[in-house]
């Protein structure tokens, strides 16, 4: 008897020891997803491994990254110009028509959830993990973000794996902007601005623009002209200003080479007469991402050889970066751009916005304020070239 229960009592020590490795080698390690250089704000029992991949709920991964989602009889999801449909039935997702031979978009526990590195280089982002520090990372070049070992010290940081010394932050100096001409009309000119065209935003923004009788510049995408060249056709109809944005819009295309960038910006250029049916080609331009610091002087010289202009802006809506319930932060930053800019001494104020759902959301107001508080809004006059860019090139 006296063996027997020495026995039982090795065996349940063995055992709580064995239980007890069970549960340390089943216990996660905390993981975290970055944008750039920020934590997004994920709960740890949002943040799934599966198959050594982070996945989030997919609602919540999109309206961090401010993609344009549209629920039907499949998810619709936009961003950068590319498309993910996901298919209720099927289960299957597709980017831009690929379908994955994954499943980077699934349900767990009766909420979907989607693979981040999936999404991130789907919609044009780059993804890295570090596993390290348990950080699945999107960015992309658009941003000035940190890499390698400054990341991680930054990253270390916000987690709190370390304290930040304290040290005082220079302030730059504020560099004077050259003021612009003033045609005498109003308080100031304001040009309004939409990139990325055409697509069925561009129809709302201007049913807007016709309600309040406002003429305007669209900016269009080559790729999108051939989708959709009624809508090219009615903005034209309608009296508005269409330059060119590339083709393609995608950076390692558009400045591979000074040949291949005027390619891009010119084939929109004669799309846009083709469609239009105007008689001149036109010669404004916006290239992807602004000027500064892509175009390169023999980009330039390019531009000024077929007497193309290019402009960027004064005031950035950032309207991209907010979701349809985040319109009024669109607003405010058109109110204090402009109201910021005219301060400067402009009189000539070009407005970035895009042809996105949020934005159609805003635009209303946009137009009811600048024109409470006095502003003159215009389209592009080539007859009466205003210089915007940020090289300030008189010749651009």
């Amino acid at each position: 008897m006296k063996r027997i229960m020495v026995a039982l009592a090795t065996l349940l020590f063995f055992g709580f020891i064995f239980s007890s490795g069970i549960v340390a080698a089943e216990e996660k390690s905390k993981q975290y997803i970055g944008l750039h250089d920020r934590v997004l704000k994920f709960g740890q029992d949002e943040i799934q491994m599966v198959d050594g991949k982070s996945f989030v709920p997919l609602t919540k991964l999109m309206d961090s990254l401010y993609a344009t989602t549209v629920y039907d009889d499949k998810i619709y999801m936009g961003k950068n110009n590319r498309v993910l449909i996901y298919d209720y039935l099927t289960g299957k997702t597709t980017a831009d028509d690929v379908e994955s031979e994954e499943t980077p978009i699934r349900d767990i526990n009766g909420e979907l959830f989607a693979d981040v590195s999936y999404i991130a280089t789907s919609f044009g982002f780059y993804f890295e993990y570090f596993s390290e520090l348990n950080v699945s990372r999107i960015y992309s070049d658009v941003y000035r973000s940190l890499r390698g070992s400054d990341y991680k010290k930054h990253m270390d940081v916000l987690l709190g794996n370390v304290t930040p010394p304290t040290k005082p932050v220079p302030v730059p100096p504020t560099v004077p902007q050259p003021e612009k001409p003033s045609t005498g009309e109003g308080k100031a000119n304001v040009y309004l601005t939409f990139d990325d065209g055409p697509n069925l935003f561009t129809t709302k923004n201007l049913a807007t623009l016709k309600k309040y009788d406002v003429e305007s510049t669209f900016f269009f995408l080559g790729k999108q002209m051939n989708l959709f060249s009624e809508i090219v056709e009615n903005v034209a109809g309608e009296g508005h200003y269409i330059g060119s944005h590339s083709m393609t819009h995608d950076k390692d295309k558009v400045y591979a080479s000074s040949g291949s960038f005027i390619s891009e910006m010119s084939s929109g250029a004669l799309l846009i007469k083709k469609l239009t049916g105007v008689q001149d080609v036109p010669k404004l331009m916006r290239v992807p991402y602004g000027s500064k610091p892509h175009l390169t002087p023999g980009m330039k010289g390019e531009l000024k050889k077929e007497g193309y202009k290019v402009w960027d802006w004064d005031v950035d809506s950032n309207d991209w970066r907010y979701s349809d319930k985040q319109y009024s932060e669109i607003i405010k930053n058109v109110q204090n751009g402009v109201t910021g800019a005219y301060k400067s001494g402009d009189r000539d104020i070009v407005v970035l916005l895009h042809d996105r759902s949020q934005t159609a959301i805003a635009l209303p107001q946009i137009i009811e304020w600048l024109t409470k508080e006095g502003y003159t809004m215009k389209k592009y006059n080539p007859e009466s070239h205003v210089v915007q860019n940020f090289h300030r090139d008189a010749e651009l």
